[in-house]
């Protein structure tokens, strides 16, 4: 039997943006009440799982979409700034959800727990 890291990729949770800005990595953006629930939900989610470390970028949203998941694992976040800055991934996400005919802004979600994932290839 070999030794096998899993890495699981989580996004925030939905922001409050009633002003309908395009954010990007903005700071000042904070979770809505339902991005609140999911960020519950992905804690709910790990519960259960060997997870060992938590990195997260700085962003408020990112950091409030990590709390309940540290919380709950009893793992300290540790904040990267390297995972704020762009990367190819990102462009590569949004052509392909432009292709897809879906608009520019359209959060791409798990459909059976609601959380939003994101997996920047480039950063890894």
């Amino acid at each position: 039997m070999s030794d096998s890291t899993i890495v699981h990729l989580l996004r925030h949770g939905e922001v409050e943006n009633p002003g309908g800005i395009v954010y990007g990595r903005l700071p000042g953006y904070h979770l809505s009440a339902n991005g609140r629930a999911m960020a519950s939900a992905a804690a709910d989610y790990f519960a259960d799982r060997p997870v060992v470390a938590l990195f997260c970028s700085p962003l408020e949203r990112a950091q409030e979409t990590a709390r309940p998941v540290a919380e709950r694992l009893g793992l300290e976040i540790v904040t990267d700034d390297h995972l704020s800055r762009p990367s190819l991934a990102d462009l590569v996400q949004i052509l392909l959800v432009r292709k897809a005919g879906l608009c520019s802004g359209a959060v791409i979600q798990n459909q059976k727990t609601g959380l939003g994932l994101s997996c920047n290839v480039g950063q890894l």
